[in-house]
């Protein structure tokens, strides 16, 4: 059986899946992309004294959402300037592409974070959504010695009874592993003081007609499925389209349970 982390891997790798990751993003939480809002209102309190920041976007895709931050901080008269590693070369070419139309202060390095090495101290590392290749806990202490002694580590993660976390148990059934989820985090962090918080983002597009998945309820399916729909068993999707029934309100929107957490990875 495949490795579901590898195949997630090589899937953010292909053109194809750089493009349905960024089409997913958008039916998720809109263009203006509210989770980046919801996530900046969390994070600003606790750096709101700082006029300098150093971030680092761990697995920051195309960067839209490093430069999204990067405005907002500039709206508080906050100058930051961030680095971003990222192993798809396909969101990398895309990244320095669209940064240097406005000359955004982002330094970009083809890589996973495993192998990702640098001498600078960071006030923010994100980590959006971008846990799900890791194979053990051992990048949390990589985080943890890149943070200034202010710093704070950011992580954003599907809660455990969240749509797309039981998605993916639909969809992962076929693999011999699974996707590094949010217990996972919570049990390395164990050891560590953490802040964490927890709300709702709805779909902003409706992801089903009738009792059939209309076209962006099948984008999102091949998109944490990680392949076409005729490359999946019958028995994958009906499971998927019942799942995405039961899960959406009399509106057709689905709501979607993300989790925030913060921490210094001071000891308890």
């Amino acid at each position: 059986m495949k490795d579901v982390k590898k195949q997630y891997l090589d899937y953010l790798n292909s053109s194809e899946g750089a493009r349905k990751y960024n089409e997913f993003k958008n039916i998720l939480y809109g263009k203006k992309d509210s989770l980046i809002l919801s996530v900046f209102d969390i994070v600003y309190p606790k750096i709101r004294n700082k006029k300098e920041l150093k971030i680092l976007d761990v697995g920051g895709g195309d960067g839209k959402r490093l430069r999204h931050f990067l405005d907002l901080f500039k709206q508080k008269e906050i100058i930051a300037e961030a680095d971003l590693v990222e192993p798809s070369e396909e969101f990398i070419k895309n990244c320095i592409r669209e940064s240097a139309k406005k000359k955004y202060p982002i330094a970009t390095k083809k890589s996973t974070f495993e192998k990702f090495s640098t001498q600078s101290k960071y006030d923010i590392i994100f980590l959006i959504h971008s846990i799900y290749t890791f194979r053990n806990n051992s990048y949390l202490d990589k985080i943890r010695k890149m943070l200034k002694k202010d710093g704070v580590a950011v992580f954003v993660v599907n809660d455990a009874n969240s749509f797309l976390g039981g998605l993916k148990k639909i969809t992962d059934d076929q693999y011999a592993s699974s996707r590094n989820e949010v217990d996972s985090l919570l049990n390395g962090l164990s050891a560590h003081r953490i802040k964490v918080k927890k709300f709702d983002t709805i779909f902003s597009g409706v992801l089903t007609k009738g009792n059939i998945l209309n076209k962006n309820g099948n984008m999102v399916l091949e998109w944490i499925g990680m392949r076409h729909l005729h490359d999946m068993s019958a028995e994958i999707k009906e499971s998927a389209r019942k799942f995405f029934i039961k899960r959406h309100s009399k509106d057709g929107h689905i709501h979607e349970k993300e989790v925030v957490i913060l921490t210094n990875f001071s000891s308890k």
